[in-house]
């Protein structure tokens, strides 16, 4: 695992020459607002990278690389790993390619997990894993380690086979345009979303919904500082 600035430095450096880099991340949330990263997986075409959060706090590297329009990211069902982006440095990642959104464009059902489109494109078997893993433990497993590097190692041979069959059939820069509108993951926290999971938020007169609004702003500040 990336446990050093320099070690971290190395791997930005080698992603940066690439021109290309799968992202994913392993994270715990049930006790926290929002979820604990514990891992950052990465990689190129040569190169798997397993970073750890809890030994190399500051990963500002990273989330300037996954900003940075000139590295294509590469994720799959990616939202949530994404949001760390605005929340750390003020700015969304750029130039990002879903491959789940890419797959449903190439013909696959929506949502297609990862195992099953990387199966059906490259014949690879990702093994069963560890999705409720105590992420935050250490050490972890090889068998962990391994689990966890699968959900970038396939992206990038992925993305050029879904790449190919969206050509042939005419609907890549439906996938990428459909990337851009659903990966966008504006800096600073929007309420709205938390007012629609409120019974009747939405349907309140314009004062008492502005009053629940200002009350879901406090309470997202409050949480921050907890």
């Amino acid at each position: 695992m990336i446990t050093t600035a320099e070690e971290l430095g190395e791997v930005i450096d080698h992603i940066r020459a690439a021109g290309l880099c799968a992202y994913d991340t392993e994270f715990i949330g049930e006790e926290t607002y929002h979820p604990q990263i514990c891992l950052v997986q990465l990689a190129t075409t040569d190169m798997i990278a397993i970073i750890d959060p809890i030994a190399l706090p500051d990963l500002d590297p990273v989330w300037e690389m996954l900003a940075d329009q000139a590295v294509m990211k590469l994720v799959h069902a990616g939202g949530v790993d994404l949001k760390y982006v605005p929340r750390a440095i003020g700015c969304e990642a750029a130039n990002v390619i879903d491959t789940q959104i890419a797959a449903a464009f190439a013909g696959l059902p929506w949502p297609v997990g990862l195992a099953r489109v990387i199966d059906a494109f490259t014949g690879h078997r990702l093994g069963k894993g560890h999705t409720f893993t105590n992420w935050d433990a250490r050490p972890l497993s090889q068998q962990q380690l391994r689990y966890a590097a699968d959900d970038v190692r396939y992206l990038p041979m992925l993305w050029s086979m879904l790449e190919e069959e969206l050509r042939r059939r005419g609907t890549l820069s439906w996938a990428l345009r459909e990337c851009g509108i659903r990966l966008r993951i504006p800096a600073g926290f929007d309420p709205d979303p938390h007012l629609r999971k409120i019974s009747k938020g939405m349907r309140l007169k314009p004062r008492a919904r502005a009053v629940l609004r200002a009350l879901v702003v406090e309470r997202d500040r409050l949480a921050e500082i907890e």
